[in-house]
């Protein structure tokens, strides 16, 4: 675990990991929905 020296460091850590968490949600959402598409163009492909 890194501890930053300086209050600079931990706000940016702080705002940085407020991004990550509003980010993770429509992100993973994003994966799922290409693996979906994925799928669905092999499944289209094997059936020709």
């Amino acid at each position: 675990i890194r501890v930053g020296l300086f209050t600079p460091d931990m706000a940016f850590e702080a705002i940085v990991k407020k991004q990550i968490n509003r980010l993770k949600e429509p992100s993973l959402k994003c994966v799922d929905l290409v693996v979906q598409e994925l799928s669905n163009v092999v499944r289209i492909c094997t059936d020709r």
